[in-house]
């Protein structure tokens, strides 16, 4: 499948139980974290790529059956393509100067952000899988530092979605709007998070955020060269609350943050700002009873949860190496398997 000069080949391939979906160089693979081995379930290419593209995000339905990959071949050009692995379809969804995607938990719902240079394009839009029109939620002026509103994620029944809307270098404020809210604006004038004309409520700082359910929204913040602040909190939607879980003392980067399925508690991964990115982040986890465990020390580029409650496991891809990819149980701190970020097979990695 091809939108413009990019074009996306799916394969056939069977979702494992327990799978994650790592890009790797032009290839989309899945991990069988059961197995220990890797699939590739598509490849992309562009062949008027600039340097250091094509590059690709994705992210996964819950059961994995629907997975939306977002290509992008300049940073000006890009598609996003609903994948159906079970099927080895493509389908391209929408193309434009894409920022970024998310996927509801059951696959039919997706958003993206949108900086075309043309302002009656530039939000953050929101549609179906299954086709037909789609919708701005939010309108942003390109010209503004930050924009557009990027997505997050979906609540549960994939009525509300959250998302970012930065002021450039002061960060991004986390926000919620439904799926069924008329359109509103972006609003920068006074230098503050706001957006008029729409249901959208927003919030304090955030980096990233999940729902826990469909009334509480888990949203963590990081400090940055440039601004911002770390901190971690959730927001009751229904009561208006928020509960903060965790602000360090020092300057801390939180780098990844991950909710807990099943158990009120969460892990994260950190490192002191002082001394340069190449550090490896200290991984942690809290629970509601406020007993932190600090798991150990690896240089992580990609962190979830997998399972729910007491058995969940908490993985970890690590980015020491630039041609193997090592997934470690950070729990029990066990390499579980490895992969070849661009090709061949682990031992000989190309």
């Amino acid at each position: 499948m091809a939108v413009n000069t990019i074009d996306v080949k799916a394969r056939v391939v069977s979702v494992p139980r327990d799978f994650r979906y790592v890009v790797a160089g032009s290839r989309l693979l899945v991990l069988d974290l059961g197995a220990g081995t890797a699939i590739e379930a598509a490849s992309f290419s562009s062949p008027r790529s600039e340097p250091g593209f094509p590059r690709a995000d994705v992210v996964a339905s819950e059961n994995g059956r629907s997975v939306l990959l977002t290509v992008y071949a300049t940073p000006q050009e890009a598609g996003a393509y609903l994948l159906t692995p079970e099927t080895g379809r493509a389908s391209a969804l929408v193309s434009g100067a894409l920022v970024r995607a998310a996927l509801s938990p059951d696959g039919r719902r997706f958003a993206v952000g949108r900086n075309d240079p043309d302002p009656a394009l530039t939000g953050l839009w929101l549609g179906t899988t299954a086709g037909g029109p789609m919708r701005r939620l939010i309108a942003d002026d390109p010209s503004y530092a930050g924009s557009p509103p990027v997505p997050y994620a979906f609540s549960p029944n994939a009525e509300l979605l959250a998302f970012g809307l930065s002021v450039g270098e002061a960060g991004a404020h986390a926000g919620i709007v439904s799926f069924s809210s008329s359109e509103g604006s972006a609003d920068r004038s006074s230098g503050a998070w706001a957006i008029k004309g729409t249901d959208a409520i927003m919030l304090g700082p955030s980096s990233g955020a999940e729902f826990i359910s469909s009334d509480e929204l888990f949203v963590w913040s990081s400090l940055s060269a440039f601004g911002g602040r770390t901190v971690v909190y959730t927001y009751k939607i229904a009561a208006k609350t928020t509960t903060e879980l965790y602000r360090p003392a020092g300057d801390v980067v939180i780098a990844s943050a991950a909710w807990t399925p099943g158990i009120r508690g969460f892990a994260w991964a950190e490192r002191a700002m002082c001394c340069g990115v190449a550090l490896p982040l200290s991984v942690r986890t809290i629970a509601e009873d406020g007993i932190v465990r600090k798991l150990g020390e690896w240089s992580v580029i990609d962190m979830w949860w997998s399972g729910s409650g007491g058995a969940a496991k908490l993985y970890g891809v690590l980015g020491l190496d630039d041609s193997t990819g090592t997934v470690v149980d950070l729990l029990a701190n066990k390499t579980v398997m490895q992969f070849c970020w661009r090709g061949g097979s682990p031992g000989s990695c190309t």
